[in-house]
């Protein structure tokens, strides 16, 4: 009878634990957001504002806010979160206090840029066709081009590549060429030369996003080849066809438009004065960027 009772005893207490370790069992589980960037340095909390490929914001369990652009950042999980007993909590909170900004966060964790560039680069690639409008300022030096004003028309390409100066401003080297045709009424107006014209260019220049566009601005050098046809003027003179070459100071402004990812539309307005003339030339193209989204 005793031994029954002793049994009877010890089933009761187990059936009890048992049912109170289920009870304890039932908590919900709480979970946590990771941001683990390029650089192996992770991040845990609550990721309560993201655009993607654009920027993410999480609030760590100290109540500290960290904003990472996306080019930064490798995996983005939610897992449960752990919590660690008092004894590994003291030990954890003696590491150094995450950073508030993510200015910070290459002063605290020096390695945490090495994956990739701080820096993204501006490379762009992209063919364009213009339009201009040319006007003679003086041809004493050229006598087989006495020319007035008139209008030209080609195509052309450009390649730009540089880096990131400020959050939102690059500066870039640059070389271009377009192939051009120009018709031009002589200041007589006695005849009209059909002339074609190459032009090259280098120059360094710099952007700045403004919302989802890039101001462009450029200051460069031009070097042109011309090529004037045959032509006879209303007074019987036969003007023969002529070579000239010529170089001069470029001025270049303008907006890129990104279309998608990595494709944008550029409109541009270049300057210069080959040849003695005052050239004139509004360009439009498509532009290439391997990075757009992350410029």
């Amino acid at each position: 009878m005793f031994i029954t009772s002793s049994f009877a005893s010890i089933v009761l207490i187990f059936c009890t634990v048992c049912v109170f370790a289920q009870g304890t069992n039932t908590s919900p589980v709480e979970y946590e957001d990771i941001i683990v960037l390029k650089s192996g340095v992770s991040f845990s909390g609550i990721i309560f504002e993201q655009v993607p490929n654009k920027i993410y914001k999480i609030r760590l369990h100290d109540g500290t806010i960290l904003e990472f652009e996306a080019y930064l950042v490798e995996i983005i999980s939610r897992q449960p979160r752990v919590i660690l007993p008092p004894l590994q909590q003291k030990e954890k909170t003696s590491t150094p206090t995450p950073p508030s900004t993510i200015s910070q966060v290459s002063t605290i964790y020096p390695n945490a840029d090495k994956a990739i560039p701080l820096k993204p680069l501006w490379f762009t690639i992209g063919p364009n066709i213009n339009a201009g409008y040319s006007t003679s300022l003086s041809f004493s030096n050229y006598s087989n081009m006495n020319l007035g004003s008139g209008y030209m028309y080609g195509f052309g390409g450009s390649v730009s590549c540089g880096f990131k100066v400020g959050e939102k401003s690059y500066v870039w080297g640059s070389v271009s060429g377009d192939m051009g045709r120009m018709a031009s009424v002589s200041v007589d107006q006695s005849y009209i030369v059909n002339s074609n014209i190459n032009e090259y260019r280098i120059g360094v220049g710099m952007s700045n996003k403004v919302q989802n566009y890039f101001m462009i601005w450029s200051l460069g050098y031009s070097f042109g080849e011309r090529w004037d046809d045959e032509v006879s003027d209303i007074y019987g003179k036969i003007r023969p066809q002529g070579y000239f070459t010529d170089r001069f100071a470029s001025i270049t402004w303008g907006v890129v438009m990104p279309i998608d990812k990595r494709i944008a539309g550029s409109v541009s307005t270049n300057i210069n004065g080959l040849f003695e003339t005052l050239n004139i030339a509004l360009k439009l193209g498509l532009v290439y960027t391997p990075n757009l989204e992350n410029l």
